[in-house]
């Protein structure tokens, strides 16, 4: 047999003893402190088969925790989940019981790629870093203080219509377009025209990166931590070059843009975003203070930019689905404001319907 093939024979067998002991020392920790019922499992493999159905991971859990009411957990390959199905119970425990339960434990990809220090909304626990940045966010956009910002986002409206209206076919990429570059003005207050550019395609694979390793069955590295140790000339079982990418990513979505606007303000050519807000206000900045609010500025554009992208898409399926509801609307459009120009927030107050479809 080739020397190859023994390595990774030798690995599979050190994998499986390490995971099997894994799993012994978590079901000895939790005795006499279970977990939540759930569907059965099989032997080391737990619910894998279960949640790796081609239907969306939101209906997988729904199905199956049908019979478990609002709070159930599943277990793949060794790591427990805890799934919540009622908005009581979710208000209970990561509101009023917050600084106990929201935190998550942090997959090994989001470590080697050093997410877990930056990456604000998915990863970080209730820590001081963690309340610098959500502070930051929480004044820099409160409904008062997004006003500001209206002129920009109306812009990007007209720019996406335009490019709807000229190519309907893409719709999905101009969605991706007025979500990135949305967020890019409003972040930094930089004007991005184009899909390809590259801080799109960078905040695009740091938010994939969490998307990916917060997904069951994602990456195997996350269900057996110790497959980050293989050296990244093993073929197949390296994770290390996928950490790199991801961290390569990661460091431009938050210092790239961010040393612009530093920049920027030195030459006065600075536009109004939340990071030349951040800067004025902290000058000289502590270099904590910089990590922390700088990254919670990355995870915004990051992961808003993938919120925005998922809102759009549903509201371009639901007007599909009921085009009545498109009827109505436009109706309202028309009474209002006329086909001589386009809606604004100045318009907000008389259009009802239209308030209410946003709100839902």
């Amino acid at each position: 047999m080739p020397l190859f093939t023994w390595i990774v024979v030798d690995l599979l067998v050190l994998a499986t003893a390490i995971f099997l002991t894994l799993l012994f020392l978590d079901h000895r920790k939790r005795r006499g402190v279970p977990y939540p019922p759930g569907p059965p499992s099989l032997p080391i493999i737990g619910n894998l088969l279960d949640v790796s159905s081609k239907e969306g991971i939101w209906m997988t859990y729904h199905r199956l925790g049908r019979p478990y009411g609002a709070l159930y957990s599943l277990r793949v390959l060794g790591q427990r989940i805890v799934v919540v199905q009622s908005r009581r119970v979710m208000t209970d425990l990561f509101e009023r019981r917050g600084s106990k339960y929201s935190a998550r434990i942090v997959p090994a990809m989001l470590k080697m790629a050093g997410y877990d220090a930056w990456f604000l909304s998915a990863m970080q626990p209730n820590s001081p870093s963690w309340r610098t940045g959500r502070r930051s966010l929480d004044r820099k956009l409160g409904l008062k203080a997004l006003i500001q910002y209206q002129p920009t986002m109306e812009q990007k409206a007209r720019e996406f219509v335009k490019r709807l209206l000229l190519e309907p076919d893409d719709f999905v990429k101009h969605i991706q377009l007025l979500a990135g570059g949305s967020m890019i003005a409003i972040a930094y207050g930089q004007d991005v025209q184009n899909e390809d550019d590259e801080l799109l395609q960078s905040a695009r694979a740091a938010s994939n990166t969490v998307s990916v390793s917060l997904l069951p069955g994602g990456l195997l590295v996350n269900d057996l931590p110790f497959l980050r140790h293989i050296p990244a000339w093993v073929p197949y079982l390296s994770y290390g070059p996928i950490a790199r990418d991801a961290y390569n990513a990661g460091h431009i979505d938050r210092y790239r843009p961010w040393n612009t606007v530093k920049d920027e303000l030195v030459n006065g050519t600075a536009q109004p975003s939340v990071a030349r807000e951040e800067l004025l206000e902290h000058q000289p900045f502590d270099p904590g203070d910089e990590f922390n609010i700088a990254g919670a500025i990355g995870t915004m554009f990051a992961g808003g930019a993938d919120t925005i992208i998922s809102v759009h898409r549903t509201f371009f399926l639901m007007l599909a689905l009921y085009p009545d509801v498109q009827t109505r609307a436009q109706a309202e459009i028309d009474a209002v404001i006329g086909r001589e120009r386009l809606p604004s927030f100045s318009d907000r107050a008389s259009l009802p319907y239209i308030e209410a479809m946003c709100k839902e």
